[in-house]
């Protein structure tokens, strides 16, 4: 879901009215702030997962997703550099299995 808030089509409130408001919460903190680039964005996004745990199991479950789907070697080293930030940043948090499966692809 927290593409439709990044693509802008929806806001959080917009989330809240489909949902709830636990919901709406963790698809605005996993989504991208605007940033003029990618090391921007995630700089302004990830301060909103620093405090909810759900919403780093959803960002775990987001990254296994794309890496999972992608064939691009390009993309491929980009989430592989964006994870040994995110994963020394949240490791404490989130879903453990996620973590295993992330660390089998990513490191």
């Amino acid at each position: 879901m927290h593409d439709v808030i990044e693509d802008r089509q929806f806001n959080y409130n917009d989330i809240k009215q489909i949902s709830n408001e636990r919901t709406a919460d963790i698809v605005f903190d996993v989504s991208d702030e605007l940033g003029k680039n990618r090391k921007e964005r995630k700089s302004k996004t990830w301060p909103k997962l620093d405090k909810n745990t759900d919403a780093v199991t959803v960002k775990q479950g987001d990254m296994l997703a794309n890496i999972r789907m992608g064939n691009n070697p390009g993309k491929q080293k980009m989430y592989k550099e964006e994870y040994t930030a995110f994963r020394k940043r949240f490791r404490g948090l989130g879903n453990e299995r996620l973590w295993d499966s992330l660390d089998k692809k990513l490191l």
